[in-house]
């Protein structure tokens, strides 16, 4: 379906099921909850198909919004004793282990979040949901993460979306010259909760 569904008119039915397939992808628990949060996803699609009408972009961002997320409040994570509004984040990263752990990261943050192997899937994706923050590896599949930031700040749309670049190494002086200037850097590996943390207090949304 996620595949498909958009060339038959049903856009909003690849936009659930890509939600679903980063839902399967963070969860670490299947249990009951786990297939009830599941089932509310497959209930979505089969209303849309009743319904035989594509939702328009403000009632599919609604929808995908509303969707269950694998962690329902911060619990044993690194802000896990503050209190976190769920507000949508878009993450562009590969997929690979890595991209799992700093999404479990962000879950436990409150966030919502939606997940781009691609720089244009982020863009189309922060066009969509209006994230408040848009974490860009330093790599992506069709472009730098860079690249992608740079996109976003040029665009009027997303021109006021806070930016952080995730990289596992220091970025050179030219690097950083040409990303935007309220890019925030973020090390991968050991240090990623602490700045994470850091980042969050500083944008005012942990206080």
């Amino acid at each position: 379906m996620k595949g498909t569904a958009g060339s038959y008119g049903f856009s909003a039915v690849t936009e659930i099921t890509h939600s679903l397939e980063d839902y399967l992808e963070t969860t670490d628990d299947f249990g009951p909850d786990a297939l009830e949060d599941i089932q509310c996803y497959i209930d979505q699609v089969r209303y849309i198909f009743d319904e035989r009408e594509n939702p328009n972009e403000e009632t599919t961002a609604a929808i995908l919004r509303k969707l269950p997320s694998p962690i329902k409040k911060p619990a044993g994570g690194t802000v896990s004793d503050q209190d976190v509004r769920e507000i949508p984040v878009v993450l562009a990263m590969p997929f690979n282990i890595q991209r799992k752990i700093i999404a479990s990261e962000l879950l436990q943050c409150g966030f919502r979040v939606f997940m781009a192997d691609t720089g244009l899937r982020a863009i189309k994706l922060t066009l969509t949901h209006k994230p408040k923050i848009v974490f860009a590896n330093f790599e992506l599949d069709d472009m730098t993460g860079g690249d992608l930031l740079r996109a976003l700040n040029a665009m009027r749309a997303t021109k006021e979306t806070d930016l952080a670049l995730i990289a596992a190494r220091n970025i050179d002086q030219g690097d950083q010259k040409s990303l935007p200037e309220k890019t925030i850097h973020l090390a991968k590996g050991t240090k990623f909760a602490e700045e994470l943390a850091g980042m969050l207090v500083d944008l005012k949304i942990l206080v």
